[in-house]
Formats: C-alpha cells, structure tokens, sequence
C-alpha cells in the first residue's frame, strides 16, 4: 500500500487507522459527563485508536500529538493496579473520580486512558508568584505602598497533574482488520474479502493475504439474502434485535459473533478469535458491498 494509497483513503472514504503505542505509564478509565474517571494505572504496549480529526492532522503535518485515547488490545495491558498513584486530591485539572476497579470488571470495549499524568507545582503560578515578590521589592525599595498580597509568602503552592501529550508519526500508523476489509474494497474493487490478522503495519500491508471469509460478512450475506433491497438502516434493526438473544435463539448470527452494541457501534467476534467493529454511520458501504457480492454470484 503506498503512500498515496493512504492519504486518498484517509482524504475520501471512511477507513479508520490507528496508531502503535510503545509501552507506556497509563491511567485507565472513562468518561462521565465529559469528566474523565480513572480506574486504575498500568503499562500498555499496543494499538490505540484515533479520532477522525487526529486522523486528518496526521496526514497533513505527518506528526499528532495524544493526551487520551482508547485501548484496542486489552491482552496488551500489564502491571495494572487499582490504587490511585497521585496526592493531588479531587476532583482535579485531569480527573473528577477515581473508581478503584478490578481489572475483570472493566468493559474491554470502553477503555478510554490518558497517559499518566505529571505531578508538580504550576510554572505558570510560581513564577506569577516570583513576579509579585520582585514587584513587592521594588515598591518597598521606592517607598510605595504596597498590597499586602504582593508579599504574602505564607500560601504554599501545592501540587497539581497536567496532561502528558505524546507524539506520534506516519510511521505508527497500523489499521485492524474490519478496516483493512473496507480500504481492500474501496482500492481494490474487490468483493470477495477475507478476514486478516488483527494487526497490520500500513508498511507491510503491500501484499495481504487472504484466507476465510469474515464471520460477520457472511452473517449479513445471510440477512441480506432474505430482502436484495433491504436498507442499512434495517440491517441494523437487525443486528440490533439479535444481539438481545440468547444465542439459541438467533435467527441469522449462527455463530453467535454478535457481542453487543454501545451508542452507535456494533462490537464482534469471530469463531477464530478475531475481533472487530460495524459502526452504523459506515454500514451503508459494508451492506452495499454484499449486495454487489450476491449480484455478481
């Protein structure tokens, strides 16, 4: 895939990259109302996702710089620990809550982190601070009066957290399977598409392999063989009403790969063990691309 490749999928289609993040101090956690809570701190070595902005400013400056993001390999998360690491109380500039959390109860499909946070005394208040002391000597040595709070030493400046940002390149760019299938589709014109490996370096992804075809495409060439005019939006209906089943009772996801929905993505898994996301706002493609597919058959 070249380097063209890239930039048209990210300028004209709705593929989705990711970065590969070195191993890292992490805090995990999620948000409430717009508040970020932590869980816990850990390492993490592995893919985390980026947001279609980030995307954009990635290819066009070749350099983004991430204070948050989301977890895509859970298996890749290590040294995990409940205990929250900072004395700065709450709420504060980074977190409004800290839920101590055992790591089996964290949602895998919602694992927001940020990267640990530094603890330390504002540059910004200290040397307001230095200021005022500086301006107070110079009044008292001018005979001014002067505000008692220009030499009031007495409030210590306590510590605070700030965000930790951390850059990354082009050349962290990986993409996961599901998406690898739609930018196979919109490069290639290729309907019959194969399920790939989890992970896949946009560099070594000139010649993929292909080997079974995707549990989940086969799941809507069965609800689309039943209506060749059914919409998207049926589909998702669809989708929807199975994930509530139990799974002797599904009429269509035979292999009982649907997990479940949140908001506006759908999250499965595949009998081999391959994970992957349908989110409805692209759905309209993968459902045309399967009808293209039984048409042609």
């Amino acid at each position: 895939m070249s380097e063209s490749d890239l930039k048209y999928l990210n300028a004209e289609t709705d593929v989705s990259f990711c970065l590969f993040c070195k191993t890292n101090d992490v805090v995990l956690g999620g948000y409430k109302k717009d508040k970020f809570v932590g869980f816990g701190q850990a390492k993490y070595s592995g893919l985390i996702s980026l947001t279609k902005n980030q995307q954009i400013s990635l290819f066009e400056k070749e350099k983004v710089k991430i204070p948050t993001s989301k977890i895509l390999q859970k298996d890749k998360i290590t040294q995990y620990s409940p205990v929250y690491p900072f004395t700065v109380e709450m709420p504060n500039t980074v977190f409004s809550e800290w839920w101590t959390a055992a790591f089996e109860s964290i949602p895998y499909e919602t694992i927001h982190f940020c990267f640990k946070p530094d603890e330390r005394k504002s540059m910004i208040k200290a040397t307001k601070r230095l200021f005022n002391q500086l301006s107070a000597i110079q009044l008292m040595e001018s005979g001014s009066k002067i505000s008692t709070a220009l030499v009031d030493n007495s409030k210590h400046i306590e510590n605070e957290l700030f965000y930790k940002w951390n850059s990354f390149t082009v050349s962290d760019i990986c993409i996961i399977a599901s998406e690898l299938e739609k930018a196979q589709m919109y490069l290639t014109g290729n309907v019959d598409l194969k399920e790939t490996p989890l992970i896949k370096p946009v560099t070594q992804m000139r010649n993929p392999t292909v080997e079974r075809e995707s549990d989940f495409n086969s799941l809507l060439t069965r609800i689309i063989s039943y209506d060749r005019y059914i919409s998207a939006k049926s589909v998702w209906s669809i989708l929807e009403g199975e994930v509530k089943l139990q799974a002797n009772e599904r009429k269509f996801d035979q292999y009982n790969i649907l997990k479940r929905i949140i908001a506006d993505e759908l999250f499965w898994e595949s009998r081999y063990g391959n994970s992957g996301t349908q989110k409805f706002s692209s759905l309209n493609t993968t459902v045309s691309r399967v009808k293209k597919k039984l048409k042609a058959a």
